[in-house]
């Protein structure tokens, strides 16, 4: 299992910092799928309701996901406890304590 994490790219797109490119397909599919899942939470911000509840709801899968969001972790080649904490770091960071911790309970985050 790696332990890499995650950074944006010049254009603003977040990317994992694993340092060299990953070639096998299946590890690319579930790296995307994690990818897409901060994506959506940091859309928690955003004008629209539908994408308001979107964001609430990956956020809860990244913080609550149980078995799938393990699944999900091991399939991407990445142990889920270091991409958890890693990706609630960059949410509270990315849209600020106040509003992470009115989707989800405070004693769950991990500066909490």
């Amino acid at each position: 299992m790696s332990t890499e994490i995650f950074d944006f790219d010049a254009e603003g797109g977040l990317e994992f910092v694993d340092g060299e490119f990953e070639t096998d397909p299946c590890t690319r599919l579930w790296k995307s799928v994690l990818v897409s899942a901060i994506s959506d939470a940091m859309q928690l911000e955003s004008p629209l309701k539908y994408r308001r509840n979107e964001a609430r709801d990956a956020i809860r899968w990244l913080v609550h996901g149980g078995a799938d969001f393990e699944e999900v972790c091991i399939n991407a080649g990445i142990e889920h406890t270091v991409f958890k904490k890693a990706s609630l770091a960059l949410l509270e960071k990315r849209l600020g304590r106040t509003l992470l911790g009115s989707v989800i309970a405070q004693h769950v985050l991990p500066w909490a």
